[in-house]
């Protein structure tokens, strides 16, 4: 007889919390940019150094990955997953032809967000979403110098914490139907804990943060 009840219990008790829930791809693309005062200062320096200025252009950067939706109660939804994404921002000194420097930073993604609809799970509804990110950095920071269209430097720069934390808000509009949801929205990200890539014995490196406006497109299968 126990093992009939606990056999129930592990039944109901998942729909019972999650009344539904949705699993699919997310794709989407990342435009960002880098702020704090050492970054100013770096960029303040730079200017200095090649007497040019250095003018900042956030580019569209992919991201890609899996998400899951479940719905807690009416309106409330727990949203999570995993992704892989690009951050950074290019920036041209003195004119487009002469040097272009790329930022960038790859890193893998899981997300923690409470998520407000006014879709009731069968018509149509705005959303909108917060919470935070954890963020796992897989490669080395990478700092490309171009010259006239040819690589002229790459420089890699390795983290000390390959692990750091940021947050995120946004809205969108989701869309759902018999077979499953599809969303779209966009989101702002900043982390609140910064990679150290000692580029020195005596100093950081100033691409400690960085934030990130992001379009994404999702569709997730009901289970």
């Amino acid at each position: 007889m126990k093992k009939y009840l606990f056999f129930i219990i592990t039944l109901t008790i998942p729909n019972f919390l999650f009344s539904q829930t949705y699993l699919g791809p997310i794709g989407g693309l990342n435009f960002g940019w880098y702020s704090g005062n050492l970054w100013e200062n770096h960029i303040s320096s730079a200017e200095a150094d090649i007497g040019f200025e250095v003018v900042g252009s956030s580019i569209p950067l992919a991201n890609l990955g899996i998400f899951i939706d479940m719905i807690i109660i009416d309106h409330l939804c727990f949203s999570s997953g995993i992704s892989y994404n690009v951050y950074g921002q290019d920036c041209f000194v003195g004119s487009y032809d002469i040097l272009l420097v790329e930022y960038r930073q790859h890193v893998i993604e899981i997300p923690l967000l409470l998520k407000y609809s006014t879709s009731n799970g069968f018509n149509p509804g705005l959303y909108f979403i917060f919470g935070p990110k954890i963020q796992f950095l897989i490669r080395d920071y990478e700092m490309k110098f171009l010259f006239l269209n040819e690589i002229y430097e790459n420089d890699f720069f390795v983290p000390n914490n390959l692990f750091l934390f940021s947050m995120l808000g946004g809205f969108g509009y989701e869309i759902p139907n018999r077979y499953g949801l599809f969303k779209i929205d966009i989101t702002y990200n900043r982390n609140i804990t910064e990679p150290s890539y000692l580029v020195s014995d005596t100093s950081s490196s100033p691409y400690g943060i960085i934030n990130n406006i992001a379009l994404n497109i999702y569709y997730g299968s009901k289970l």
